[in-house]
């Protein structure tokens, strides 16, 4: 008879949490609305960081092309190479958070598995920047410095994350719900020295 009271006691307690975590299924439409609102913040914040950049070298090389003349290539080279490390540091900081909040997002089932490859893209990417700030601190020409962007493991993995990216707005798309990761927007790309 007890053994049988505990059963009934067990059922009813797992029946209580099944219809619990069955009435908490993420919504797409929330979902799609947090990721387009911090992907959002995410790529303004590097857009203007990048922005902020490029202004500041233009301005800066432009004043030692003024009074430096033709010896301006080595200072000229020398303020960009440390303003490029700079800019990744600030850029790293800025992927970290949106990595963060990310990480903290509630994600449908239905979602899971291309949420899952952009996340994985995009944790390898933030994982590539200080090895491409190195790579650039250590650049002692401006062709050094193209290189140090262009052949970084970062650079190489943006196609890939692009694609991922399409993929997770696509799979919330075919849930019937709009999102807007800004795909496209690129943020070292625009770092061209």
């Amino acid at each position: 008879m007890q053994v049988r009271s505990v059963m009934v006691g067990l059922a009813l307690v797992m029946s209580f949490a099944a219809s619990a975590c069955a009435a908490t299924e993420v919504r797409v439409s929330d979902f799609a609305d947090e990721m387009s609102s911090i992907t959002g913040a995410y790529v303004d914040e590097a857009t203007a960081l990048s922005t902020s950049y490029q202004r500041q070298v233009e301005i800066k090389v432009a004043d030692i092309v003024a009074n430096e003349g033709d010896a301006a290539l080595g200072p000229a080279t020398e303020l960009m190479r440390s303003e490029t490390v700079g800019f990744l540091a600030v850029l790293g900081d800025a992927l970290d958070r949106y990595v963060t909040a990310m990480e903290e997002v509630e994600v449908p089932d239905t979602l899971a598995d291309p949420m899952n490859r952009y996340v994985t893209l995009i944790t390898a990417s933030a994982e590539h920047l200080p090895a491409m700030r190195d790579a650039v601190g250590e650049a002692a020409t401006i062709d050094d410095l193209r290189a140090a962007l262009a052949g970084s493991a970062y650079a190489d993995g943006q196609a890939a994350l692009t694609a991922a990216c399409t993929a997770l707005e696509q799979a919330v798309r075919d849930e019937g719900h709009g999102i807007d990761l800004r795909c496209t927007s690129a943020d070292v790309g625009l770092v061209a020295p």
